[in-house]
């Protein structure tokens, strides 16, 4: 039997479905609140020793929502309380972007930078979004920070496809991909939810490379 909040929820959708923008309000903290139960209870049932973390779960999930309004919000209540939780700062960074915020998105990857310049997800962020407005150099140059930091460490090539795929070079951006897929990046089960993914998805080795990591189109 579902309990009082799933049974909302189903409600709410219904709603949100014919129309209702105001559901979507009513529905965004209920899904939330939902998703943050359901990842405790993964916690509870995870081995002594594991690093997963019940916010960056949490966040992994509700990143699917990054351009609803409430995704925004709750991006933003969480960075207030633990602003200097990194997984809180990269989520409302990628729902700038995702939303076009991207004077806010550089910012605060700027701001996070200061403090770790070789975080790979936050130079993916702000390369994504200097290249979106129009800031092309600086988005080339954090590809060259990327080559420049894998001469001594691993580095994710999904987040270089991400700003390949913020200068519109596609070529370069399925390249990278398929290094992430060859190398298991971790990054890349992101792919199917990424909004920042979303001028790929038309293309067919789009849709090649979610049947290679079997998932649904």
């Amino acid at each position: 039997m579902l309990n009082a909040a799933s049974h909302q929820i189903t409600l709410l959708l219904i709603d949100w479905s014919k129309g209702d923008e105001f559901a979507l309000e009513q529905l965004t903290p209920l899904v939330y609140d939902e998703l943050r139960q359901m990842a405790r209870h993964y916690m509870r049932r995870q081995p002594s020793g594991h690093t997963f973390q019940t916010t960056e779960l949490i966040h992994e999930a509700y990143l699917k929502l990054a351009k609803q309004d409430g995704a925004l919000e709750q991006g933003k209540k969480t960075s207030d309380l633990e602003p200097n939780f990194p997984t809180g700062r990269w989520t409302l960074g990628a729902v700038y972007d995702a939303n076009g915020m991207y004077a806010e998105a550089i910012a605060l990857s700027e701001k996070s930078l200061q403090s770790d310049p070789t975080n790979q997800i936050q130079l993916g962020l702000a390369g994504y979004a200097y290249a979106k407005s129009g800031r092309r150099r600086e988005a080339e140059e954090i590809i060259g920070k990327f080559r420049e930091i894998a001469k001594t460490q691993y580095v994710s090539s999904y987040w270089i496809a991400v700003v390949y795929v913020g200068v519109v070079d596609k070529n370069q951006a399925f390249a990278e991909l398929e290094k992430a897929f060859d190398e298991n990046d971790w990054h890349l089960h992101r792919l199917k939810v990424d909004p920042l993914m979303d001028s790929l998805r038309a293309d067919p080795r789009f849709k090649d490379l979610l049947k290679r990591m079997n998932l649904p189109e």
